[in-house]
């Protein structure tokens, strides 16, 4: 818990730093829609709204008035609702602010949880190295920004460590969240339906199920809930 948020802390701090002397070296002045809208005049220091340029304005804008804009329709929805929740329950918050924190503390929840996840198959020093090289690696800055990698990375961790502890229904609701964030998304599917497999087809096999028949394998995957779940995201 100590090292996860310790080096997450030193992560979040040196981007903003970086991008606050970057700033000194090469200016940037955005030129894409809705900036002139939600950045420049918010009033934020230029080191914290960039990490709401070009795609973030456009969440921000479906956060606040839905699916109105031109181009908007191919972002999907899970990302912005939470925005636009947490936005009604603190309207006095700037939705940049709102957005950049539910990014960084779902980051943080998925850090936990990956690390949850990789000790049921590797050592803790090994688990370590893992998350330093996610947090270093250099497209990092993503998942702390007004982007949906964040949620995305913690659905999927999530939905992945709930099937690993056999609980299918969850795994299967978190998988639906996923394919609501991003559309790869419902590649859940045949990953979970995977681990249901690998999971359950001894139990089937007592049963005397030859799970390897063609009929007898997709009557074996009709029990999963993970099949229905995960593609109602995309609904």
């Amino acid at each position: 818990m100590q090292f996860t948020l310790g080096i997450f802390l030193i992560w979040r701090i040196g981007l903003f730093f970086i991008d606050a002397i970057g700033e000194k070296i090469l200016s940037f002045s955005p030129s894409f829609p809705y900036s002139d809208i939600y950045l420049i005049p918010s009033g934020l220091p230029h080191w914290l709204w960039s990490f709401a340029n070009f795609d973030g304005v456009h969440y921000l804008t479906i956060a606040e008035k839905g699916y109105s804009a031109q181009f908007t329709q191919v972002f999907f929805p899970l990302y912005p609702l939470l925005i636009g929740i947490f936005n009604n329950i603190l309207p006095f918050i700037n939705p940049i602010i709102t957005g950049l924190f539910i990014s960084n503390m779902l980051f943080l929840f998925s850090l936990m949880i990956f690390r949850k996840l990789m000790r049921l198959d590797y050592k803790e020093k090994e688990i370590k190295w893992m998350i330093a090289f996610l947090l270093f690696f250099p497209t990092s800055f993503f998942f702390g920004s007004l982007y949906t990698e964040s949620l995305f990375f913690f659905l999927v961790i999530s939905s992945f460590y709930m099937a690993r502890k056999k609980r299918w229904i969850l795994a299967g609701i978190l998988g639906a969240f996923a394919s609501a964030t991003k559309l790869v998304g419902i590649l859940l599917l045949p990953a979970l339906l995977w681990e249901w497999w690998q999971a359950n087809r001894s139990k089937y096999h007592v049963l005397g199920i030859k799970y390897k028949k063609i009929l007898h394998t997709i009557f074996y995957i009709l029990h999963s809930p993970i099949i229905y779940l995960i593609p109602l995201g995309l609904r």
